[in-house]
């Protein structure tokens, strides 16, 4: 009598492989680092507000030698200036094309699956352009060490100053000190601009 071997006598088709799991799994997409820094602009714009976003800033004020007052001495004024930047509206979308003989013929909702992924493709494609936003030159933060424990902070992208010392531990701790107001500001829905640490 012949031995019976599953791998040789039925080498391939359906009558081999004619199970399918009734629970659809999906594809593990990557992690979204820089959404979770991100909010609507404003909660007044929306539907027929134009195809423009102005965010207004007031700048910070300069930091004087010193603000203590002198008797009969008028209480000197600062000057203040404000900065705007404009966002343009853009639509983003993709789609999935099937036809409706697959739809009906698949054993798994189709309809579903394909937007959960769409979702999924959304949601990898904003932080995308969320990181290119964060990483654009024109918003970097750059420390100049211009003391042994002073910073002097450029916010164009471009180091408008030069470094007259290495860097020191007292600038890392100015550093972090100042990245975790701002990171303090930001989750209380503040501006993270920083007067303390002299960033206008």
């Amino acid at each position: 009598m012949a031995s019976y071997s599953w791998s040789f006598d039925v080498a391939t088709g359906v009558f081999k492989n004619n199970f399918i799991s009734k629970k659809t799994r999906f594809a593990a997409i990557i992690d979204t680092i820089f959404q979770q820094f991100v909010k609507p602009a404003d909660d007044a714009y929306g539907k027929g507000k134009g195809d423009t976003v102005n965010l207004r800033r007031l700048r910070n004020l300069a930091v004087p030698t010193t603000a203590a007052l002198t008797e009969n001495i008028k209480i000197p004024i600062d000057p203040f200036s404000t900065s705007s930047r404009a966002i343009t509206v853009i639509e983003r979308g993709r789609g999935v094309e099937y036809t409706s003989f697959a739809k009906d013929l698949e054993t798994f909702d189709l309809e579903n699956g394909v937007q959960k992924k769409l979702r999924d493709q959304l949601k990898v494609v904003l932080d995308n352009a969320a990181a290119a936003a964060f990483t654009s030159s024109d918003v970097k933060v750059i420390a100049i060490p211009t003391g042994l424990s002073a910073i002097t902070w450029d916010t164009d992208g471009t180091p408008s100053t030069a470094a007259t010392v290495n860097l020191t531990l007292d600038h890392l701790g100015i550093i972090r000190d100042c990245l975790r107001t701002m990171l303090d500001r930001m989750s209380a829905s503040c501006s993270p601009l920083l007067p303390s640490c002299g960033i206008a």
